[in-house]
């Protein structure tokens, strides 16, 4: 199917995703195609006196960025500011901000604080099946209930003073429009909403010690939280009275980024972390607890498909984190991706015997909690020396391999066999990785073409709400279309992956972490 035209007058769409590890703003057309992007580093910092790892971010510094990356994209793409017709605002997960009662930031919490670890047991062990039951997520260490009981124990002034709750996109959309408003499926995965019946859960809150007046107003099918207001507008270079949308989570976002709405479609946003994410017409509660439930905010209002409104995820923790410390390790900071790509591709089809656990392994990291690994080699060297490319090769079937197993696990939890598999996130560069990946799953590849999914999704979501004449559907076929699809290889080539594979699964059960 063919993609509109754009004449370069029509209503251009800002995004704004507020990542892990970068800050990304993206201009598209009305289609939410992209025609700019920029980004910039993410940044956190310790609180004097808290652990390591404890972080927090400035709030004025994100701000800042934001508007210079708006600016940065308004002048490249050489689009006036009159034909920005919306804005659309995606964020990290389990990132809040609090707030006071004169609307002033105490404390700017990203998914990356662990302050909280200690705080989330002792709710696990208490009312982990009720937490899991009712918000769709464990363990309870990176929500917002967590992190609200460490305050009232180790910083009781901003505990007794914190106001209002925010997620960090809807914090943006009060920022930009002055509205205090909470978009649903941010909300539950911060831990504060009942994820089957997307309402609040004010039992489980009270338990939890989560006073529900701190807690804002929740937003209605996917509409606009207010407009532009005028000093922003004017610092940022924007015309004010344009609509602001809160479009939903980052990786529920990459989903709809990569043209996903219908039920039993698969997708896997690959960047600082990796998820897969399956979409339902259904809560698929796992009674293992192996998965989470998210809600998908792409299913309702505006033409969107009603019977697609969850997502049931495994969370594989640190993916692309895992792999730049390798590559930093290696080859030294300022080495690029495309290096550590090239020693990957040069080692060869298999990378000998070396075997990695980095980050990712056949079960939900965030189930697994901490454990150990590393990389694992033939032994004498004298025989045989892993080269670099070895290494990096392994790191790479690492990934590869625990997105087998884990979409094992998420097949069997939701009840639909995977047809293919949709990959974006900055980790789908790798063309090592999506060949291999390929072979292994034995099912096509649909590789976005796009960098920046997540912002592309909040993008398609904030033209939706703009323009009741255009439907999501259709705006996820156009952004489908810039999907490329990799075959899996012959039958001989798949049935030797399934052998790599079952070495590296049986490598991870003989070390048998605890």
């Amino acid at each position: 199917m063919g993609s509109p035209a754009f004449n370069g007058r029509e209503g251009c769409i800002l995004a704004l995703d507020v990542g892990t590890s970068a800050i990304h703003c993206l201009l598209t057309d009305s289609f939410g195609r992209p025609l700019t992007a920029a980004s910039a580093p993410m940044r956190y910092f310790t609180s004097e006196g808290c652990s390591y790892i404890a972080r927090e971010f400035n709030p004025d510094l994100v701000l800042d960025a934001l508007g210079k990356l708006v600016g940065t994209v308004l002048s490249s793409g050489k689009i006036k500011a009159e034909y920005v017709s919306a804005i659309g605002v995606t964020s990290q997960r389990q990132g809040v901000v609090f707030l006071d009662d004169e609307e002033k930031e105490l404390y700017c919490g990203p998914n990356v604080d662990l302050r909280a670890v200690f705080e989330g047991a002792r709710i696990d062990e208490k009312l982990g099946r009720e937490v899991y039951a009712t918000t769709g997520h464990f363990p309870s260490m990176l929500m917002a209930p967590a992190r609200l009981q460490w305050f009232h124990e180790n910083s009781p002034e901003i505990y007794d003073s914190t106001h209002k709750i925010l997620t960090i996109a809807g914090w943006i959309a009060y920022k930009l429009t002055g509205v205090i408003m909470s978009e649903p499926s941010l909300e539950a995965e911060a831990g504060l909403l009942n994820v089957t019946t997307k309402e609040r859960c004010p039992s489980l809150m009270d338990k939890l010690g989560v006073n529900p007046s701190t807690l804002p107003p929740l937003s209605v099918g996917g509409g606009p939280f207010g407009t532009l207001g005028q000093a922003v507008a004017s610092d940022w270079g924007l015309k004010s009275g344009i609509p602001v949308v809160v479009a939903g989570p980052d990786t529920q976002c990459g989903l709809l980024g990569m043209g996903l709405v219908e039920e039993g479609q698969v997708g896997a946003v690959m960047g600082w972390s990796g998820a897969l994410q399956a979409i339902t017409s259904t809560p698929r509660l796992d009674e293992d607890m192996r998965t989470w439930v998210g809600c998908y905010p792409f299913g309702v209002g505006h033409g969107r498909p009603r019977d697609a409104t969850w997502v049931a995820e495994i969370n594989l923790g640190d993916t692309g984190n895992a792999y730049r410390w390798l590559k930093d390790t290696i080859l030294g900071q300022d080495a690029s991706f495309e290096e550590a790509e090239h020693l990957a591709r040069e080692a060869g089809e298999v990378s000998e015997g070396v075997t990695a656990f980095l980050g990712p392994g056949p079960v939900s990291s965030l189930k697994a909690g901490l454990k150990m690994g590393g990389l694992f080699f033939p032994t004498p060297l004298s025989f045989q020396e892993a080269t670099r490319g070895h290494l990096f090769r392994a790191a790479l079937e690492n990934i590869g391999y625990s997105i087998k197993a884990n979409l094992s696990t998420l097949e069997e939890v939701t009840g639909h066999d995977s047809r293919a598999l949709y990959l974006g996130g900055g980790m789908s560069g790798s063309r090592t990785l999506i060949t291999l990946l390929a072979n292994t799953l034995g099912i096509p590849i649909r590789r976005s073409t796009t960098p920046q999914i997540s912002a592309r999704g909040a993008a398609l979501a904030a033209a939706v709400s703009a323009d009741s004449s255009v439907t999501l559907k259709r705006m996820a076929e156009v952004a489908s279309d810039d999907c490329e699809e990799i075959e899996p290889g012959t039958a001989g080539e798949i049935a030797q992956y399934q052998e790599y594979y079952q070495q590296w699964l049986h490598l991870y059960k003989r070390l048998e972490w605890e």
